[in-house]
């Protein structure tokens, strides 16, 4: 199969069950069965103070999902990321999915 240059090779090269027995990859449809995608040189990821930084694809992660306390309502959402950006000088932006 040719070789797909949109989307990111999870470097797997076996299959699993749910339980985590490996199995034979063909039909299972796992990454693995295909073994597409764009390969990673090095560390992908640059790893900060509180921060994860995906080098491949340019987006940043907290370290700490938990940095809210859940459910928050949308107004909330933004107050809190607002807070969190001055506190931090971060500059975390959250979709508009209204």
């Amino acid at each position: 199969m040719k070789p797909v240059s949109n989307i990111i090779s999870t470097g797997l090269r076996h299959c699993y069950t749910a339980s985590g027995e490996q199995v034979p990859c063909d039909g299972s449809g796992q990454d693995a069965e295909y073994g597409i995608g764009i390969v990673t040189e090095g560390n992908r990821f640059d790893e900060q103070e509180d921060l994860v930084h995906d080098k491949l694809t340019g987006l940043t992660w907290l370290k700490q999902a938990d940095v809210f306390t859940y459910p928050l309502a949308w107004d909330e959402t933004l107050d809190a990321v607002t807070q969190l950006n001055k506190d931090k000088f971060w500059d975390i932006v959250i979709g508009d999915c209204q």
